[in-house]
């Protein structure tokens, strides 16, 4: 049989540009998929009755899982990723495990993935691939920013409708949920959750979106700006005052670790006074008195915690859930104790426990959240380090890319966010952990692969 060479400029075949394809756009459509699936699930039951259980919040996890499993063969776990991938797979198998034990395998299930899914996704997307034909990590890394810009720029917008006029969908939720923290479905009276499933949620997802903006202005200086301002607008509006902790905790610890401090530092100022006079002009404007006075509130309840409910009641389940953990070292499982699921709750956030950290140590118990904590752990000490290594004559970790100030702004706020709250799952942790991954890629020699897309 005779066969012929094929053409220099023949086009490869169908499943390896769609494996191609799929490498370089796996963490947007993860993105979009984990931002946009609760307000496509408000669309579906609209003309419906409001129902607690629904197939569409498993679509993101899945959808990252199926990434990992398919591109883990192509691609090569660098150092700290391998190590952070180990860590929390360790950690969560074992309190599944303990959580089957107990007798509640659904909800340790879904509990299972919607943790360990994040961190494997972003694991693949922000690493080197071993076939060394897909675009650099740099490029995925700014591709990647322009995603969540984008992304963020539409939940901004959509969360200033939200607000102004809550549209039916939005409004049949908020009342067939009975959530009694997000307001009542009238103009300026909506605890903004946009295209989310809460106010939380939300929250935390901008705390760490905002952060990711700050390295898009080189590249894309009006989307950056624009999503900034209009993002900064709805963050507010979210009334998260763990996620306004964890961005100002992120922030400084960007400036420090960015060789434009300076330069960022002014442009934080200008920020300040731009929204402090916005305020001042919302303040007397017809109809923004209110929403102006809760923001004011919400803020002086920052430094009143004594003779506030929500402090109190969270300092009463701390004080709770630590007897518990004390009482059972071994752990209480997965979906089993201090866990809605989201499955069985509307919002997938944890009923009991309103810290992060402790509520892992009931579920995990103590070799399960050591396994969990060491990521935390081993990535602020590795930002730490590098720090240290940028002030060494010649050395450039303290690129314009800004890598570095992103991860170690990440970490913070990732950590922040699981002290004065528990939001370490879906897409806060994948956002979060995606910063962490790409600077260990775009730190570590050897890993830009050169672009030969005719081979793709």
């Amino acid at each position: 049989m005779i066969t012929y060479p094929k053409p220099e400029n023949a086009s490869p075949p169908l499943g390896t540009r769609f494996l191609f394809a799929l490498k370089e756009h796996a963490a947007t459509i993860a993105l979009a998929l984990w931002v946009f699936i609760p307000l496509v699930r408000r669309l579906v039951q609209l003309p419906t009755s409001y129902s607690t259980g629904n197939a569409l919040t498993l679509v993101p996890p899945f959808f990252a899982l199926g990434i990992f499993f398919l591109l883990r063969p192509k691609m090569k776990l660098i150092g700290f990723v391998q190590f952070a991938v180990v860590c929390t797979g360790f950690a969560f198998l074992y309190a599944f495990i303990v959580g089957i034990a107990m007798g509640s395998l659904v909800s340790s299930f879904y509990t299972f993935i919607d943790f360990l899914a994040p961190i494997l996704i972003a694991a693949v997307v922000a690493t080197p691939y071993r076939d060394r034909i897909t675009s650099s990590v740099e490029e995925r890394y700014f591709t990647y920013l322009k995603s969540v810009g984008v992304v963020t720029l539409i939940v901004a917008i959509y969360g200033i409708v939200q607000y102004v006029a809550p549209l039916p969908w939005d409004a049949k939720w908020m009342t067939d949920s009975q959530m009694q923290s997000i307001g009542q479905p009238e103009p300026f009276e909506v605890r903004v959750f946009s295209t989310l499933n809460s106010p939380g949620v939300l929250g935390a997802y901008l705390s760490l979106a905002m952060l990711h903006l700050i390295p898009l202005i080189r590249r894309a200086p009006i989307l950056a700006y624009s999503t900034m301002l209009l993002g900064s607008i709805t963050f507010l509006l979210s009334l998260l005052r763990a996620g306004w902790v964890a961005v100002i905790g992120g922030l400084f610890v960007y400036f420090i670790f960015s060789e434009r401090r300076f330069a960022l530092a002014k442009m934080l100022a200008i920020s300040i006074a731009v929204l402090a006079i916005g305020t001042l002009v919302l303040q007397n404007t017809p109809g923004f008195e209110k929403p102006v006075e809760v923001l004011s509130q919400r803020f002086a309840s920052l430094g009143d915690v004594d003779h506030d409910y929500s402090a109190i009641d969270r300092e009463n389940q701390i004080q709770e859930g630590a007897e518990n953990a004390h009482a059972n070292p071994i752990g209480y499982g997965l979906g089993v104790f201090g866990t809605v699921t989201a499955i069985n709750s509307y919002d997938g956030m944890n009923a009991l426990i309103d810290n992060g950290f402790l509520a892992r140590l009931i579920e995990l118990g103590l070799v399960g959240f050591a396994g969990y904590l060491a990521p935390f752990i081993g990535a602020a000490a590795l930002c730490f380090l590098h720090f240290l290594d940028s002030w060494k004559p010649g050395n450039t970790t303290l690129s314009k890319t800004d890598h570095l100030a992103l991860a170690a702004g990440s970490i913070t706020a990732l950590m922040l966010l699981n002290i004065f709250g528990d939001f370490d799952r879906g897409v806060t942790s994948f956002v979060g952990w995606m910063a962490i991954f790409f600077f260990v890629s775009l730190s570590t020699p050897s890993t830009q692969a050169p672009v030969d897309k005719q081979r793709a």
